[in-house]
């Protein structure tokens, strides 16, 4: 697999900041899901199934951080929907993998698809506002929301879908203010937090290249 330019300026940024979490003795929970995050999300970007193992990793280590500072939402969300859904991505995108293109084949949500997932997704939302709440878990209305936006996401990276990087961005937007919160409250999480940054910009930078890759297969067709 060919390393581009982009990469690496992703990669110089990343170690910087893993660099600078060391020295202020960030939680190490969070450096490992930091890291691992990080190439899980370059990775899939390029439409590389192997991202996924790092995924696991990297999904393992929030769990125990999100466990420890009573982020329950988000520790139940990801020990019993991302860690599964990243096994079952992991085959899924194995089993539709261009090597022609040395990609996974990308895929685009129809109207109805869109429409039936918007509706869930409020519906799922406002019940875990009121189950959020009552758990007495720590930013329940953000913790919420980053959830549902979350699920959606992650089934849409499974599916192959372009739409996933628009969810993608949109979650790591809240995320940023989550973590800041966290951060604020002096725990740990600067690598979290700064990270969340560079997956914004990586958000952003993949739903182009793979919008353009789908506006290319329309054309071909």
């Amino acid at each position: 697999m060919k390393i581009n330019k982009t990469d690496i300026s992703y990669i110089i940024v990343i170690i910087t900041i893993l660099a600078v979490s060391i020295v202020m003795k960030d939680n190490i929970f969070a450096i490992i899901a930091s890291l691992f995050g990080a190439i899980y999300t370059i990775l899939l970007g390029r439409g590389k199934p192997e991202g996924y193992i790092f995924g696991i990793i990297g999904t393992t280590s929030g769990i125990i951080l999100s466990y420890s500072i009573s982020l329950w939402g988000n520790c139940l969300i990801h020990a019993l929907y991302f860690l599964p859904m990243e096994v079952i991505g992991l085959f899924a995108w194995k089993k539709n993998f261009s090597k022609e293109k040395d990609s996974v084949i990308k895929t685009k949500l129809t109207k109805k698809e869109s429409l039936y997932i918007s509706l869930a997704s409020i519906i799922l939302y406002l019940t875990l506002c009121t189950l959020f709440t009552y758990t007495k878990d720590g930013l329940p209305y953000i913790d919420a929301l980053i959830t549902v936006l979350s699920l959606t996401g992650m089934y849409l990276t499974v599916k192959r879908c372009y739409e996933q990087w628009i969810i993608w961005t949109m979650v790591n937007i809240f995320s940023v203010v989550m973590w800041f919160k966290v951060y604020a409250m002096q725990v740990g999480v600067f690598s979290i937090l700064t990270v969340r940054l560079v997956y914004l910009g990586l958000g952003i930078y993949f739903l182009i290249k793979w919008r353009e890759e789908i506006n290319n297969q329309v054309q071909t067709k």
